[in-house]
């Protein structure tokens, strides 16, 4: 049976469709930050999702300080948290398929993992690919997640033979230089390449709706997933979105406090359809709720800006808030 390999759809648009300039863009996004030191690794992270020109130096801390915490000992499973700009739609829709594509490698989703936080979620949670095809928030944070997270050391007899389903897989699609690599450092046997890096299966899901009850649901069925194997979750969201740049800079502070008190009531109380805070508050609400079940007690904030600071001639017309934080 053929494998359904999805794509980032997104390319070309939120970020480059070229693999050598991606590749480029994200290394740098990541490498060049500094986030402050964590008193222990994230259960969970915050990061943006707009456009890579505009956000993806704050996306970078949030993905350093995962690329830092877990280099030894990398996570199974990604869980990246989105929502639907499109249109609301009942419940979490889990991407299906066997793998994800972006323009750097493919990403082997986690048929496992999704069908646990489906039996788990009350009827709250369920595969279905249509919210997904371009939706932007999650996808956005998949070629972050492919550079991040490295894991174990894979061997195979050709790329296009790589296998994709199940948890226990370790495999991706090697690019040219990396099979050239493999031949020049004299593997053994012939045709045999080697691939120094793979990453950690992807659960891709999209809230549809603002309800406690499915916000509940899922952060109780990352719980159940997280005690069965290693996971983080990534929390995708952009800040405030509004033509005053004062405002915005106010604001999106008075909310970064919320999260390093991991204050989802609060949070909650002051969000709405005419004050979005945070324009994925579900997403962030359930990794509160997941990182406390957990164990985390407080949030770290790795790094804010908004667009109104990096490209001024935005204030006046809009301007939109970016933060990572790590919740611990």
């Amino acid at each position: 049976m053929a494998q359904v390999i999805r794509k980032t759809v997104g390319a070309g648009r939120w970020f480059s469709a070229d693999p050598t300039t991606l590749h480029a863009t994200v290394q740098q996004c990541i490498t060049s930050a500094r986030p402050p030191p964590l008193p222990a690794a994230p259960i969970a992270v915050v990061a943006p999702h707009a456009g890579f020109a505009y956000s993806g130096a704050v996306a970078g801390h949030a993905f350093r300080a995962l690329r830092d915490a877990y280099q030894s000992d990398p996570p199974q499973t990604v869980v990246i948290l989105g929502f639907s700009h499109r249109g609301p739609f009942s419940g979490v829709a889990l991407m299906d398929g066997d793998a994800v594509q972006s323009p750097l490698q493919t990403t082997p989703l986690d048929m496992e993992a999704a069908d646990l936080l489906i039996a788990h979620g009350g009827g709250s949670i369920f595969r279905r690919y249509e919210p997904h095809n371009g939706e932007h928030s999650a996808e956005n944070e998949i070629p972050f997640v492919q550079l991040a997270l490295p894991s174990a050391k894979v061997l195979s007899s050709k790329p296009e033979a790589l296998a994709f389903p199940g948890s226990t897989t370790r495999s991706t699609v090697v690019h040219e230089d990396r099979i050239l690599a493999g031949r020049a450092a004299g593997v053994p046997q012939p045709g045999l390449l080697m691939i120094e890096r793979t990453i950690a299966l992807l659960v891709v899901a999209l809230l549809g709706d603002h309800k406690p009850q499915t916000i509940n649901a899922l952060a109780d069925a990352l719980v159940r997933l997280a005690q069965t194997q290693r996971i983080v979750v990534v929390a995708s969201t952009d800040m405030l979105h509004d033509p005053d740049y004062d405002k915005v800079t106010q604001t999106d502070h008075q909310t970064l406090k919320l999260l390093e008190r991991m204050d989802g009531r609060q949070l909650e109380a002051q969000w709405s359809y005419d004050n979005q805070v945070l324009c994925g508050v579900t997403t962030v609400l359930t990794a509160i709720r997941f990182a406390q079940s957990m164990g985390a007690t407080a949030g770290t904030v790795l790094k804010y800006r908004n667009c109104g600071d990096d490209f001024p001639d935005s204030r006046g017309s809009w301007v939109v808030g970016y933060g990572s934080v790590a919740f611990h």
